[in-house]
């Protein structure tokens, strides 16, 4: 055997061992609730069952929350945290061997072992949902896709960067405005359903308050004090409200900072390509942490070479992660991964 063969081989095998002991510690502990995100998204489903009120407040009285997408939370609240990660991993399992059965191997055998995937998939967070989701949207290859991508954008808001550029190379590929504008108009359905319900139970037609608040923590609060808009959320009776005041303090601040906010912009950049994960995520790995870190950058590597041989890919791919980098996470790079794994199977040409 080959010096490069066992280290494939050997690597191959890193996965499946990490893989399965993060499996194993999701299921037996307290690993999928560890971030405040998890939380939040526990507390909305633990306020849906016992309230019948879609709100991430801690005790009443209870406003309806108008910055988190509403499917993953009524998921959790019906099938309550294991249940549901029990559901992200059978659907995973569904989407790899959806591929075995199109003879596309080498994808399956990527989207299984991904060690992104692999972590996140055993996190009640949005993206263990969203990754077989995303997977089974980007393979139906039907006339009405917008509908399906519109339902996708209620489970994480991101999809609205991400479906523009797909959808247009589509539509160029099929040569046909037609198909663009009807599932332009089919993503807009529940899109439009959503932000309905926000203004009428939140005070503001607001899609997802995530992009203004993560600017005021992430942004701001490195160069100024926000407490005061913060603290203000506890004395105005809808969320939709608090949100576009402090809209109306967040984008004037960045048109007067534009060095300072195009400054954290790039960092958020930097930090979403090449950060392999936040350090929290592995820390069930104690002292070996940093071996377990070490496991993603191949697998990484291997995704930026199949990105960069296709221009179509290319060119989503930048769009997406320029649009996210502000804050910027690794979280936020995993539907490039998605489509780099799928490639071909996505429509995506090179022009």
């Amino acid at each position: 055997m080959s010096l490069r063969r066992f280290l494939f081989l050997s690597y191959i095998l890193s996965l499946i061992v990490f893989k399965a002991y993060v499996t194993v510690v999701a299921f037996t502990g307290d690993y999928p609730l560890f971030t405040s995100d998890a939380q939040d998204y526990m507390r909305i489903a633990h306020n849906l069952r016992t309230y019948s009120v879609f709100s991430s407040d801690p005790h009443p009285p209870l406003k309806h929350d108008v910055i988190r997408m509403p499917i993953y939370p009524v998921v959790l609240s019906i099938l309550g945290s294991k249940g549901t990660l029990l559901l992200q991993n059978l659907l995973l399992i569904l989407a790899v061997m959806t591929l075995v059965m199109r003879e596309e191997r080498e994808k399956a055998m990527l989207l299984f072992l991904s060690p992104t995937v692999s972590v996140f998939t055993n996190q009640n967070l949005t993206e263990g949902l969203y990754v077989p989701l995303l997977v089974f949207v980007l393979l139906y290859k039907g006339r009405f896709q917008g509908i399906l991508w519109g339902i996708l954008a209620l489970l994480r808001q991101a999809t609205l960067l991400l479906f523009p550029p797909l959808l247009l190379l589509e539509g160029l590929r099929r040569r046909s405005w037609r198909f663009i504008l009807l599932n332009a108009l089919l993503f807009i359905l529940p899109v439009g359903l959503w932000m309905t319900t926000n203004a009428v139970l939140g005070g503001a037609p607001i899609f997802s308050g995530v992009f203004t608040t993560t600017l005021t923590v992430y942004l701001m609060s490195k160069f100024t004090d926000v407490s005061s808009l913060l603290n203000a959320y506890n004395e105005i009776p809808t969320m939709g409200e608090w949100i576009s005041n402090m809209t109306k303090v967040v984008f004037p601040w960045i048109l007067s900072h534009p060095m300072e906010t195009i400054g954290v912009w790039l960092k958020g950049v930097v930090f979403t390509l090449f950060k392999a994960i936040p350090r929290g995520y592995l820390k069930i790995f104690g002292p070996l942490w940093p071996l377990a870190y070490l496991l993603f950058y191949p697998y990484l590597l291997y995704i930026y070479r199949r990105i960069l041989g296709d221009r179509g890919l290319t060119a989503v791919g930048l769009f997406y992660i320029l649009g996210v980098a502000l804050p910027g996470s690794p979280r936020l790079r995993l539907p490039v991964e998605i489509l780099a794994i799928l490639k071909r199977s996505t429509g995506i040409k090179s022009w």
